[in-house]
């Protein structure tokens, strides 16, 4: 039976106020098919709750592409799900974790696997520290916990055996190492604060290597509600001992930049979100890395929903997966599929259908062999009183490259749902 409810949701970082109707499932999963045969388990699905403490959930991933919820391990740490203040105007509430934090991170790469599987990253917004994961046939195994070298961590990157981390609060990044066992030490030097402007504290919203992990994106989200929005583009070189050189700043071509991928040609695909409280849809960039550092704009395209979030790109990078977040917008929330040329130029292919009983999407992943997509809907605890209805969309990827909804887990798991990997 379906109730009407006050929320208050994010849309890149900011609070909004909106009526909805809300239709919770009596069951969950009763959009999956059953077959015949029994499915069996091939790998996992990855989220944490950002809680006090912060908890790791681990999600069986079925050869159908369903989930089922498995383990529970805690990070050791505590997550950055405080309370915010009911303020909507600018600037936007600044997460710390002591009062005035994030219900859920609104970031990309709160969490991350290894290529090959075996280890998992999380950061702990609320104590400052990052931690790792080994993760077995067996189950997932805390390994060691260490600390992000700032204030606020809530986006992470590895290549090799490296991680950095960012730093929301502090304006900084800071790079880690891990050994054959998973465990995680600081690198002397590896720190480096951001470039100034552009941003306010607890503004970045993520981190990445590119594919070569020569460079790291940083992007540098601005206030959408000031008269000029634009934000910044940070790139630091990657030297052969693992730290990071200087960063260099470029400019955004569309207001607000929020999260990083990269396509065959690792040229950055950078989401904007634009002005959503002006009904201004943002866009899906593209830019190449000069060898200095400095970003030249390549393409802009329209995501056709608003504020354009999330992604996720496919495992030879030909396609990339666009969480439009925006619960005002018209196709939002939803997901825009795009064709990558590795040239910087894209193409969109189209977007999966607004679902009226879903107030929210947020962080994505796809399954290790690209045939299913996960989008996590993480619903912040002061918009139903407690009542727990985060859960994970499941989604087929067709022969069309477009996802189709097949399962939702239950709507049951606490609000602040953050971060998305998978196996």
């Amino acid at each position: 039976m379906g109730r009407t409810v006050f929320t208050w949701a994010r849309a890149a970082g900011l609070l909004l106020v909106v009526s909805i109707s809300l239709a919770v499932p009596a069951t969950a999963g009763a959009t999956s098919n059953q077959k015949s045969s029994k499915p069996k388990v091939v790998g996992a699905f990855y989220t944490e709750t950002n809680g006090n403490p912060n908890k790791l959930l681990v999600f069986d991933r079925y050869s159908d592409g369903t989930l089922k919820q498995g383990q529970t391990v805690s990070t050791g740490g505590q997550g950055g799900h405080q309370g915010q203040p009911l303020n909507v105007m600018a600037p936007p509430p600044i997460c710390t974790g002591n009062g005035q934090g994030c219900p859920a991170l609104d970031s990309q790469d709160a969490i991350a696997l290894t290529s090959n599987g075996k280890f998992l990253f999380a950061v702990n917004a609320g104590s400052n520290t990052v931690s790792s994961f080994k993760v077995t046939k067996h189950g997932v195994a805390l390994v060691n916990q260490v600390g992000s070298g700032g204030m606020f961590p809530n986006s992470l990157s590895v290549h090799g055996n490296l991680v950095y981390v960012l730093d929301s609060n502090s304006l900084n990044i800071q790079g880690l190492t891990f050994s054959s066992g998973g465990v995680l030490s600081t690198i002397s030097g590896g720190s480096q604060p951001l470039s100034p402007g552009g941003t306010i504290p607890g503004a970045p919203r993520d981190i990445s290597f590119d594919n070569t992990g020569k460079w790291l994106v940083v992007t540098k989200l601005a206030n959408p509600m000031t008269p000029t929005p634009v934000g910044t583009i940070d790139t630091f070189p990657v030297n052969a001992n693992g730290t990071a050189g200087a960063a260099v700043a470029s400019d955004s071509f569309t207001p607000a930049p929020f999260s990083v991928g990269f396509d065959s040609g690792d040229h950055p695909i950078i989401t904007t979100v634009g002005n959503p409280f002006a009904f201004q849809p943002g866009a899906l960039e593209s830019y190449s890395i000069g060898p200095t550092g400095s970003l030249t704009h390549i393409a802009s395209g329209s995501t056709v929903g608003f504020a354009p979030c999330w992604d996720v790109e496919s495992s030879n990078r030909k396609y990339g997966y666009i969480v439009n977040a925006d619960i005002l917008g018209p196709s939002a929330p939803s997901v825009s599929t795009f064709k990558l040329a590795g040239d910087g130029h894209f193409t969109f292919l189209g977007h999966t259908p607004r679902m009226g009983d879903e107030p929210l999407q947020t962080d994505i992943a796809l399954s290790s062999d690209g045939k299913y997509m996960y989008v996590v809907s993480p619903i912040d605890d002061r918009a139903f009183a407690g009542v727990n209805i985060s859960h994970i969309d499941v989604y087929k990827i067709g022969s069309n490259h477009q996802p189709t909804l097949i399962q939702q887990t239950p709507f049951k798991n606490a609000q602040g749902l953050t971060g998305a990997a998978a196996s």
